[in-house]
């Protein structure tokens, strides 16, 4: 069996490539962006574990993959000491560009509730960077933790291919 082409959608093997990236944000208000990606889930935001936009409209939170991955669930950690709503209805979006406006929905965040967990399957969309989204609102951005499991597209395969 020819293995070559396992990477395009190993949902089974993929692994949190977010830890190796660089996080960004639209604005810090307290938190730092690279918070998101430091490993640490504590959703206390007082213990120093989250990040946090300013109170401006269209808040967003990226990670620059630095390659380009097949991804396949990005998980999202909510604040759990409050303010857990302020994460309802973000978009997590995944695209080759770094603006986000010019990256592709794959899921929006429909529940949350304090330290909520929330998984949103991408099925393989392609891109470099990956960033949580709070469109048509002013509410800050605040994440604990977002993973963003995948796997390095290789150069011949095609969407799909398993080998």
């Amino acid at each position: 069996m020819d293995f070559s082409c396992l990477t395009c959608f190993p949902f089974d093997i993929a692994v949190n490539v977010a830890r190796q990236g660089i996080a960004s944000q639209s604005t810090i208000y307290l938190g730092t962006p690279s918070l998101a990606i430091d490993g640490n889930t504590d959703g206390n935001f007082g213990d120093g574990s989250c990040t946090h936009t300013d109170f401006l409209p269209n808040s967003w939170w990226e990670v620059d993959l630095r390659a380009t991955y097949a991804v396949s669930m990005v998980v999202v950690y909510n604040r759990a000491d409050c303010c857990d709503t302020r994460l309802m209805g973000a978009q997590i979006r995944v695209g080759q560009a770094s603006a986000v406006t010019q990256q592709i929905t794959c899921g929006t965040i429909t529940t949350t509730y304090p330290g909520s967990v929330s998984s949103i399957c991408c099925n393989g969309l392609q891109g470099r960077y990956v960033s949580v989204v709070l469109p048509n609102t002013s509410q800050p951005l605040t994440l604990c933790e977002v993973q963003v499991y995948g796997v390095a597209v290789v150069s011949g395969c095609t969407s799909g291919s398993n080998g």
